[in-house]
């Protein structure tokens, strides 16, 4: 299911988060306008990798109709390959598929590949840098899905991750957390959306609630995860 929150400008710049659905979890997108830093368009549903392509493709052809460009788009690349492959088929532009930089062991040299690599080692600093973004009030997020994910999303006691509970997904999350990362490197500060733009609910949600992910849940003992 798309969700669009508010009017896309003429020439806003406009990045994509790909999560890919495994099993019974859903694919994700979300949209980062660089200008705003809010989320004025998401994508959540059960689908099979190759059909999220199309669905994606379809969202950059509205973005491009809207903003004049087509948004950059990340796709997480640890299992969408076939998500990767089907964008490329539709002839999405090059230019505007994102690429990572990654040292080929067997060639012995750096090069980019197309697609974000989530790893054990950046994982952590993804999400603890949208939590720190969340509750500095540097992000608008429209999507209540998006915070209904982050009100489950808890250290698990074994391992010490930050992972949903048992059950949920984070999907949307890590989507979010994807193209943050890539429009926090561009420097570049919000300048708020107008507010016209948004449904009644959503000014009403927007001020206070997106306060960045939560707590430790299997115990009475609530704690923040960035402190543990």
């Amino acid at each position: 299911m798309i969700k669009i929150y508010r009017n896309l400008e003429a020439s806003e710049i406009v990045t994509i988060g790909a999560d890919i659905g495994e099993g019974v979890s859903y694919c994700a997108a979300v949209a980062l306008s660089q200008k705003y830093k809010d989320t004025p368009l998401t994508f959540h549903s059960r689908i099979e990798s190759s059909q999220f392509g199309y669905e994606l493709y379809n969202i950059g052809l509205y973005i491009k109709k809207k903003t004049g460009d087509f948004p950059l788009l990340a796709i997480e690349r640890n299992i969408g390959q076939a998500t990767i492959a089907k964008v490329k088929d539709l002839e999405y532009p090059g230019h505007k598929l994102y690429k990572q930089k990654t040292f080929d062991r067997v060639m012995n040299k750096e090069e980019e590949r197309i697609g974000w690599v989530t790893t054990s080692a950046n994982r952590r600093k993804m999400l603890d840098e949208l939590a720190m973004d969340i509750r500095k009030k540097e992000l608008k997020i429209y999507d209540e899905d998006i915070l209904s994910e982050m009100l489950t999303f808890v250290i698990n006691e074994r391992t010490n991750e930050p992972r949903p509970e048992s059950g949920r997904f984070s999907d949307l999350i890590m989507a979010l957390a994807i193209c943050n990362q890539i429009v926090k490197s561009t420097g570049n500060q919000a300048k708020w959306a107008p507010q016209q733009n948004l449904r009644p609910e959503d000014k009403r949600r927007l001020p206070n609630i997106a306060e960045g992910f939560i707590v430790e849940h299997p115990s009475d003992r609530k704690q923040d995860w960035r402190t543990a």
